[in-house]
């Protein structure tokens, strides 16, 4: 495809598995310091993230046809997020889960199977088995 890899849900996904895990670590999310320095935080979030793309046994490519993806910036946009929560965002996915609710209850068409994850940067979707 012609998408820029750093915005594919799936990296966003493991991002967010990153996050969880620094909040592990650390008691708090990552970019959610009193002295607003949220970048200093990204270093660790890289780290992170580079290991979930290990458990995952998934490669990040140095170069691509679209571009090679650059994890500093997925960890810095992490931090900059500070687990912050979007109301277009939670509406779309809301909506989708309530599609999906519909299918089951009612035995039509076949629901979604897995993780879905909505990246509203890009306004696009990917459903993975994780």
């Amino acid at each position: 495809t012609n998408q820029v890899l750093e915005m594919l849900p799936l990296l966003w996904q493991l991002g967010l598995q990153a996050c969880d895990l620094f909040y592990q670590e650390h008691g708090r999310y990552p970019g959610t310091t009193m002295d607003d320095n949220f970048q200093a935080d990204a270093p660790a979030v890289q780290t992170l993230l580079e290991g979930c793309l290990a458990r995952y046994q998934l490669t990040v490519p140095a170069n691509h046809e679209t571009g090679a993806i650059h994890l500093d910036r997925v960890a810095l946009e992490l931090c900059r997020f500070g687990n912050a929560e979007v109301h277009n965002i939670a509406a779309v996915v809301g909506g989708v889960a309530s599609q999906e609710a519909i299918k089951v209850i009612t035995g039509q068409y076949v629901p979604l199977y897995h993780t879905y994850v909505y990246n509203g940067i890009t306004s696009s979707a990917g459903v993975y088995a994780v």
